[in-house]
């Protein structure tokens, strides 16, 4: 390239008006030209942390797709200088690493992933400072620079267990019994959180993880676990591992000079059955789920079409469920003939406990809603109360968590804050005078790949600024999210909520609609928890529309205390559905309920949704470019499932870019009559019902 375009490269480069985005965009550009990537390196190193962080998919996968050494050489001084990020960095290359099959690509990732780790360990060093000193400088400099690779490389292998025994938890607590559990998970936290302590006491900091908060304005950041809180656990249930609730206290370690040392911990020495640290050395645990989870994607896929065949040949509906009914009791009888035969053998393998268990859940499902139907329920109360006990020990623990803790509360919801609850645990931390302290309630899963879940949370984000500029009253609730893994990570979880599923289950067990819930929960407060049910429905179904999302049944609908919808779990969008087929066809989720909470279709409430649908699409498609570039570099040669065979044409369409305004209203005049009259998202909800016990 001649020296004048490079000139005007630079100088564009160096502009105020040169986005991330756009630096992105250039390396991917001129990969080829080393002349112009030389320029881009500045512009990199002069960006914020957080800023790298929430780009560091994008990152990642330049990276690992053109092997650009400029790239690469920004990578190393990023793990040298900062050890947060190289976690970040490390884990997510290393998640690439995992699925990558190609012999070739895996050497050159592993290549990268060790130099990235002596980066980390060997630091930065000034060679000029260096050379200025005299001989006896010098060699104290050296031994001191040895002694401190030698702590960070032991550091690095201890932060490595301490996560990926946490991570392993979820996938072991599968083992016990569900009343089981929390008693399990309460010592093994205990257990690793003495762990977590010597730790904190050999280093003098904490284990380093990649928290960079949004609306954190200040230079320190809180991203060193110093402690666990071992009164807080909470076990969610699912079919394939048990995900985890654990709250931890953070610190910046750069504040320690601030006192003598970190505070010391005195604990208890706490025994863990041996049978858990076994299972915790099972190599080839994670597998067997993974098998557990094919086959239950395997069940899901063959009722999902069964009830698609019907719906084409014009069945009634009433028809279509029994007829899924029958075909899920005949899968029980082919398991329960398998479980009478594995009753014979003395050890039961993991898979067979696993479809016991599913097996008994959907056997008292079934009889819970018998009985609920029976008109003689009151001359059956004592039989009824026995029934409860039993059903709650094989329920989701939400359920029996709530219904014990507000039976007595008369169902006053979220009493207290989160932010209430922090001032009381701070005020027993021995970290409450460091000035970057923050209790942080997390989510440990293992068993699933995160990376489709990140990009989606960065795409909401992305989102998120957009209408905040356009200063629109449109409500998104983004979470951090940390790839650990392929196959595990840590996620943010979001306080002062409840799903819709477990407030149904709390209130009338189903047979009070939304409307009418919001109204004994919200009391006084039913007009302003309303406007903000509907802010956040409409920024969520635009970003289902744009986004494909899947998968939006109950449990993954979250309520929070201002009356806000939000959603989570994002494991199908744009090309991944639930089975593999792609059933949930409407644009996004609008029940007759979310119509009755918002007074009907002819409300000015109902208007108010339509109007904030439009000005969403309308200030979304101005930045539809900068949308657009995080596809472009995530598509090229890509192993998420998400973005196999993507038409980035079919999906920048669907922000009407040529549209006038009077197109896009019509436009959601259509996509609102598409979802309110969609038949096949309440046979999704009701499908849920039945194999899940998730009420829709």
């Amino acid at each position: 390239m001649d020296a004048n375009k490079l000139k005007s490269l630079k100088n564009f480069f160096e502009s105020e008006y040169f986005t991330p985005e756009m630096l992105l965009q250039n390396i991917s550009k001129y990969r080829d030209q080393p002349d112009v990537l030389n320029l881009l390196v500045e512009p990199m190193l002069n960006m914020a942390e957080q800023t790298i962080t929430f780009y560091s998919p994008q990152f990642c996968q330049l990276l690992i797709k053109t092997e650009i050494q400029q790239l690469f050489e920004f990578f190393k001084r990023l793990c040298s200088k900062s050890i947060p990020m190289f976690f970040n960095l490390y884990w997510l290359l290393g998640a690439y690493l995992q699925l990558e099959k190609n012999k070739k690509k895996k050497q050159k990732i592993d290549q990268f992933l060790r130099q990235m780790e002596m980066s980390m360990v060997n630091g930065l060093f000034n060679e000029n400072t260096f050379q200025s000193l005299n001989q006896e400088e010098q060699n104290q400099i050296l031994l001191k620079d040895f002694q401190e690779k030698d702590r960070k490389q032991e550091y690095f292998t201890e932060v490595q267990k301490f996560i990926g025994t946490l991570i392993k938890h979820s996938l072991v607590l599968k083992e016990f019994a569900k009343e089981d559990r929390k008693h399990h998970l309460k010592l093994l936290i205990q257990k690793q959180n003495q762990y977590l302590q010597r730790i904190v006491k050999k280093f003098q900091q904490g284990v380093s993880l990649p928290f960079y908060d949004d609306d954190n304005k200040e230079q320190i950041n809180s991203y060193c676990i110093v402690n666990i809180l071992e009164k807080h656990q909470i076990c969610f249930h699912t079919k394939k591992r048990v995900p985890y609730l654990i709250l931890v206290e953070t610190i910046n370690p750069m504040e320690i000079h601030l006192f003598n040392e970190i505070p010391a911990q005195s604990q208890t020495n706490i025994e863990v059955i041996g049978y858990v640290e076994a299972q915790l050395n099972d190599q080839g645990f994670e597998k067997q789920m993974a098998q557990i989870d094919q086959e239950e994607q395997k069940l899901y896929h063959e009722a999902l079409e069964k009830i698609m065949k019907m719906e084409k040949k014009g069945k009634r509906q009433s028809q279509i469920m029994l007829s899924i009914d029958q075909y899920m009791q005949k899968q029980l009888k082919k398991q329960q003939i398998n479980d009478d035969q594995d009753k014979k053998s003395l050890e039961l393998s993991k898979k067979d406990v696993y479809h016991r268990k599913r097996l008994q859940s959907l056997q008292f499902i079934k009889q819970h809603e018998n009985l609920v139907k029976s008109k003689s329920l009151e001359k059956n109360e004592q039989k009824y109360d026995q029934f409860q006990k039993e059903l709650q020990m094989i329920l989701p623990v939400e359920k029996l968590y709530i219904l014990k803790k507000f039976k007595k509360k008369t169902f006053q919801l979220w009493d207290q804050s989160w932010e209430e609850k922090i001032k009381i645990y701070k005020k027993e931390s021995r970290y409450q005078n460091f000035p970057s302290f923050k209790i942080r309630p997390i989510i440990i899963k293992g068993g699933d790949d995160l990376r489709q879940e990140m990009f989606a949370i960065q795409m909401m984000k992305q989102f998120n600024k957009i209408f905040k500029e356009s200063e629109l009253n449109l409500y998104l609730r983004p979470y951090q999210i940390i790839v650990t893994s392929a196959n595990s990570g840590i996620v943010e979880y979001i306080p002062n909520t409840q799903s819709i599923d477990s407030l149904k289950k709390m209130f009338g067990n189903g047979t009070k609609t939304l409307y009418q819930i919001y109204q004994e929960i919200f009391g006084s407060g039913f007009e302003e928890a309303q406007k903000n049910f509907i802010e956040s429905l409409a920024s969520y179904s635009l970003f289902s529309y744009l986004m494909q999302v899947k998968d939006r049944h109950n449990g993954n609908l979250l309520i929070d205390d201002r009356g806000h919808i939000i959603h989570i779990d994002f494991g199908f969008l744009l090309q991944t559905s639930p089975g593999g087929v792609n059933f949930e066809s409407a644009p996004f989720k609008l029940t007759q309920e979310y119509v009755e909470l918002m007074k009907g279709r002819e409300s000015d409430y109902f208007g108010y949704f339509k109007t904030l649908i439009t000005k969403g699409f309308l200030a979304l498609k101005k930045y539809i470019r900068e949308i657009e570039n995080f596809f472009m570099i995530m598509v090229e040669k890509s192993d998420l499932p998400c973005f196999a065979n993507l038409d980035i044409k079919a999906f920048t369409n669907r922000f009407q870019l040529n549209s006038t305004d009077k197109e896009i209203m019509d436009l959601v005049d259509r996509l609102i009559n598409q979802s309110l009259s969609s038949w096949r998202t309440a046979q999704y909800d009701n499908f849920q019902k039945r194999t899940n016990g998730i009420l829709p």
